[in-house]
């Protein structure tokens, strides 16, 4: 390098000092935008906060079929009892969940029929676990209203006890009322 080159008031100097403030603020950015990334994937799919050490107080493996008529039926898969039946349009967050399990089994190329086995745990938490793909879903990152729409299905809060019948409700708690 010439003595030019070092002299700050230099266009050459100028120049590479504008590259190099280029260059460096590339790296910041590209690197903000890697932890970003790392931190929402981990965040948005498999919740850090799940205790898998945590005591399963209630448990229930269920089974998911869509009639011709987009009719939702819901069934305990170790006993074939059909737990609630859901008008087409209704229980729009169980139907999004299952699309969301069901993207990710084809993804992983994994058993489309396993069953999803809903647990309740003692601190509270109630979570589908994909028995196929093995990912958890803790129902309590979307709200009571969603988290019920699930709750609802294990033994102890009532499916399966009286009959099935339609949820008429034009909302998604429809499928948390006991029939």
């Amino acid at each position: 390098m010439n003595d030019e080159s070092m002299d700050r008031t230099s266009p050459d100097y100028r120049r590479r000092a504008k590259r190099a403030r280029a260059v460096l603020m590339t790296l910041l950015l590209g690197m903000g935008a890697l932890v970003f990334a790392v931190s929402w994937s981990t965040r948005s799919g498999q919740p850090a906060v799940l205790d898998p050490n945590l005591v399963v107080t209630e448990s229930r493996a269920l089974r998911f079929e869509r009639t011709l008529d987009d009719t939702l039926l819901i069934y305990d898969a170790s006993s074939d009892e059909l737990l609630r039946r859901a008008a087409p349009g209704k229980a729009s967050f169980i139907r999004g969940t299952l699309r969301v399990i069901t993207r990710e089994r084809q993804v992983r190329g994994v058993d489309g029929d396993a069953p999803v086995l809903l647990q309740a745990r003692e601190d509270g938490a109630v979570v589908l676990r994909d028995t196929a793909s093995g990912v958890d879903y803790d129902l309590r990152a979307f709200g009571q209203t969603n988290l019920e729409a699930f709750a609802s299905l294990l033994a102890s809060n009532g499916p399966g006890a009286g009959g099935v019948t339609d949820s008429d409700t034009p909302y998604a708690v429809t499928i948390a009322d006991s029939h």
